[in-house]
């Protein structure tokens, strides 16, 4: 990416217009294009976003869970153990989460949700802005048995912590 900046950058000291664009994702978000775009703002020069598809924005709306108030994680580290650590962290995070995850992770994914955040309505965002876009709501546990056969790119919206009517304040 380093690589394809500096080229960039040669081509608009050249007064040539550049365009970055993906079929894979959204430039910049989780997606390569985050580089390009700090090394064209260091050397001076305008940053235009053309908005087009966005997985981030499309799942959280489609998802039904609140969108007052979200938070992009994006992917989480793919080592069991890191994963677990990161889980803990958003535990009691209290707004709608947006994860990105591959079909091959997403079991696992799932399940270390399941043990860390208990059984917490989720919607599995598939194949967005493709021709078998597909969204699978339920619980955690509901999604579970569904998610081995499923393949394409994938974004996981999960609802925030909320506390148990049961649970005293302290």
């Amino acid at each position: 990416e380093k690589q394809s900046a500096n080229k960039v950058i040669e081509l608009l000291k050249e007064n040539v217009n550049v365009a970055f664009a993906s079929d894979a994702g959204y430039p910049g978000i989780s997606d390569p294009g985050h580089i390009v775009i700090q090394e064209v703002i260091k050397n001076d020069f305008n940053v235009v976003v053309v908005n087009g598809p966005s997985a981030l924005i499309q799942s959280v709306l489609a998802s039904g869970l609140p969108t007052d108030h979200f938070y992009f994680y994006g992917f989480l580290n793919a080592k069991q153990s890191a994963r677990i650590k990161e889980l803990e962290e958003l535990k009691e995070f209290k707004h709608t989460m947006i994860f990105y995850q591959s079909p091959h992770k997403i079991l696992s994914c799932l399940t270390d949700m399941l043990e860390v955040f208990g059984d917490r309505r989720v919607c599995l965002c598939r194949e967005l802005t493709k021709k078998f876009e597909e969204y699978i709501r339920g619980t955690i546990s509901e999604i579970i048995p569904i998610c081995e056969s499923l393949k394409g790119e994938m974004v996981l919206v999960v609802e925030g912590y909320v506390k148990p009517e049961n649970e005293e304040v302290s």
